[in-house]
C-alpha cells in the first residue's frame, strides 16, 4: 500500500521527520501525531519489556485470550482514558 504526496487524507508537515533513505532515492517524509510522540515518549521511559513477559503476551494472543468482548471493551475504555483516541 502507498500514500500518494498528493493525497487529501496527507497529515500535515509540522512536526515531520525524514526517513532514512537511499542515496539514490528521493527522501520520505513520516509524520507523526503529538499522541503518537507522546506515546513514544512514555514508551521509552518505561523501558523495554522484558522477554519473559513478552512470551507470555504473545502466547495469550496465539490462544485468542483477547478475542472477547470484555477484553476488547476494556481496552476501548484504557485506549479512551489515556487520551490515545482522540
Amino acid at each position: 500500500m502507498s500514500i500518494s504526496p498528493g493525497s487529501p487524507n496527507r497529515p500535515s508537515p509540522q512536526g515531520s521527520v525524514p526517513a532514512q533513505a537511499d542515496s539514490s532515492r528521493s527522501k520520505e517524509l513520516l509524520d507523526l501525531s503529538p499522541a503518537a510522540r507522546a506515546f513514544v515518549a512514555r514508551s521509552e521511559d518505561e523501558g523495554p519489556i522484558p522477554a519473559e513477559r513478552l512470551l507470555a503476551i504473545r502466547q495469550r494472543v496465539i490462544d485468542g485470550t483477547y478475542e472477547s468482548l470484555a477484553v476488547l471493551g476494556a481496552v476501548a475504555v484504557k485506549l479512551q482514558r489515556s487520551g490515545a483516541l482522540r
